[in-house]
């Protein structure tokens, strides 16, 4: 079976949910949604970056998928901020052990960034952007 987008964004989703991680409901922003809905949540986004075609049929797709985790940072915000530094760092080495048997690879441009909105909004916020390579035969 060819490996396809929806097939490594469900195995990446599902490496984010072993983590502890819930989906989240909102579709791309954790600012709309209720503060108690915000415990460790995740969501995935997957854009096309581009792809090359080679002689044989075959063609390489790169992708990015943004992660982002949500948690809430309760009366200590730095430890939540430290908290999700661990959970990226665990993640993108999760996703590079799986990248053999999901039949894809991750580029080594992995952008991480943990940001603290501010102690009103009572959650953390994190995003890793995973350079996603995949290579179907046509």
């Amino acid at each position: 079976m060819a490996t396809t987008w929806p097939i490594v964004s469900a195995r990446l989703t599902s490496l984010t949910v072993v983590q502890g991680y819930a989906l989240s409901k909102e579709p791309f922003s954790f600012d709309l949604q209720p503060d108690s809905q915000l415990e460790d949540v995740c969501r995935l986004e997957g854009s096309l970056e581009g792809y090359e075609g080679y002689t044989g049929g075959d063609q390489l797709e790169r992708w990015t998928c943004t992660v982002w985790l949500a948690r809430k940072a309760k009366k200590d915000s730095y430890a939540a901020k430290r908290a999700l530094d661990l959970s990226i760092s665990s993640l993108t080495a999760a996703v590079a052990a799986d990248e053999t048997a999901g039949d894809y690879h991750v580029g080594e441009d992995v952008t991480a960034t943990v940001r603290l909105p501010g102690d009103d909004l009572g959650y953390v916020v994190a995003s890793v952007a995973l350079p996603i390579e995949l290579e179907r035969d046509l």
